[in-house]
């Protein structure tokens, strides 16, 4: 499930009001923004120079041409997104509906009400500044440390053509990753896919560069092949939805649409 909010006014009082003068910041664009995780690190607030965002509030940002997304601090959130030199301007932002505990539900809410706001962007010292049309920083992120594996993800959709895919942000391999450690095991056949949508592939590879694949369909997640074999249940399909999440900014409304429906009949 998903939502579009076109100004994310649900504004935390701690985390409202005055932005923070962008004097001491370069107003250089730097290297870019583009193709790179950035981790929120502080959110202008209110009488302080900046609220730090605690270490286990995992908040990002990725840009990838025209799209944008990532860790809200709760929910995966995605949007449209237009950067041309140093100006930067977010369209509707959307996100998924899970209900987190404190403080991450008050930063994602203030952080992301902030990003229709943002007009331009700067990079001092390897730290990306979000800033107003007044100039006033209005958050500061710092680039993620690189992870130690790559996780791509393709949809598969199509035959005789190239199924969309995309690469997980280093925070959402992590929970890629427990929420099927999560999972049960079992012993059995997996669902095999046919025509139309039939899984979502899973490989990841890390750092000395061997791979390791599965598929998550129906329910399971397996290894590629035919056969029983030992895999993962998972009866609500959650790790399905989760990649779904993941992928909403680099899939049609028709491919999200194939996959809705097929969840929605299980």
């Amino acid at each position: 499930m998903s939502r579009r909010r076109s100004s994310l006014g649900l504004l935390v009082a701690s985390l409202l009001l005055s932005a923070i003068p962008v004097s001491s910041l370069a107003q250089s664009p730097g290297p870019g923004i583009d193709g790179i995780e950035w981790r929120l690190s502080q959110l202008a607030g209110s009488g302080v120079p900046f609220i730090d965002v605690p270490a286990d509030v995992a908040a990002s940002m990725r840009i990838d041409g025209a799209k944008a997304g990532g860790a809200g601090g709760c929910n995966q959130w995605f949007a449209d997104v237009v950067v041309d030199g140093a100006t930067v301007q977010f369209g509707d932002i959307g996100s998924t509906l899970m209900a987190c505990g404190e403080p991450a539900m008050s930063i994602e809410s203030a952080w992301l009400g902030y990003l229709p706001q943002v007009s331009a962007w700067s990079i001092t010292d390897g730290r990306l500044a979000l800033s107003d049309p007044n100039g006033s920083v209005m958050a500061t992120f710092t680039q993620a440390s690189p992870p130690s594996s790559t996780t791509t993800v393709s949809l598969g959709l199509y035959s005789g053509r190239p199924d969309p895919s995309w690469t997980l942000t280093a925070a959402q391999s992590v929970e890629l990753g427990r929420l099927i450690d999560s999972l049960p095991s079992a012993v059995g056949e997996p669902p095999q896919g046919g025509l139309g949508y039939h899984g979502f592939s899973i490989d990841a590879a890390d750092a000395g560069g061997a791979d390791r694949m599965l598929v998550a369909y129906r329910g399971a997640i397996a290894t590629p092949g035919l056969g029983s074999r030992r895999y993962r249940q998972d009866a609500a399909r959650t790790v399905e939805r989760y990649l779904l999440d993941t992928g909403r900014p680099y899939l049609s409304a028709g491919e999200i649409d194939a996959v809705e429906t097929d969840l929605s009949t299980s």
